[in-house]
């Protein structure tokens, strides 16, 4: 009998999620990782704030101008739009 052909090389099939740190999409993503990834890019004056309000992946991928302005008290709109921005980056 002939030999069953090779396995893809993507473990489930389906195409590949968002953007990872150490293999897990940004859903998935903890608070720590997301303050990492805020540093990468630039954000890291926001760290505290996002860290005392516990913004994990999940709530990241939820983040709108609201939320940066009333929970986050992220008061300059010139900021909350650069973070919106380099989440829209990342979330593609």
């Amino acid at each position: 009998a002939p030999a069953a052909p090779p396995r893809s090389s993507s473990v489930s099939g389906k195409k590949p999620e968002k953007p990872a740190i150490a293999g897990r999409s940004v859903n998935h993503w903890s608070v720590d990782d997301v303050l990492a990834w805020m540093q990468r890019v630039g954000l890291g004056d926001y760290l505290l704030v996002f860290k005392e309000n516990e913004v994990d992946g999940a709530c990241l991928e939820l983040m709108n101008n609201e939320m940066l302005k009333n929970d986050l008290n992220v008061a300059a709109l010139g900021h909350r739009q650069r973070i919106l921005r380099k989440v829209k980056a990342l979330l593609g």
